[in-house]
């Protein structure tokens, strides 16, 4: 598994609402789609009114999330 920071923005009422999260996965596709699977069913948002600006490859070592970094590193 591999760390992914993933920046966008969501429809959230009538306005666009930016997110910034860090999410382990196995590749680009599959931090996309768990992107997308955990903003929709945490905030009701439906897939076409997700926007992902970015998704980048982090280093162990600026692994933010002490979650992410704890999954990794027991994996």
């Amino acid at each position: 598994m591999k760390a992914y920071r993933i920046k966008g923005e969501f429809l959230m009422g009538d306005a666009m609402s930016p997110f910034n999260r860090e999410i382990e996965a196995e590749d680009e596709k599959d931090a996309y789609e768990k992107m997308v699977s955990l903003i929709g069913s945490e905030h009701r948002c439906k897939r076409n009114k997700i926007k992902v600006e970015a998704i980048t490859e982090v280093p162990f070592e600026e692994i933010e999330d002490v979650f992410v970094k704890a999954r990794i590193e027991g994996a």
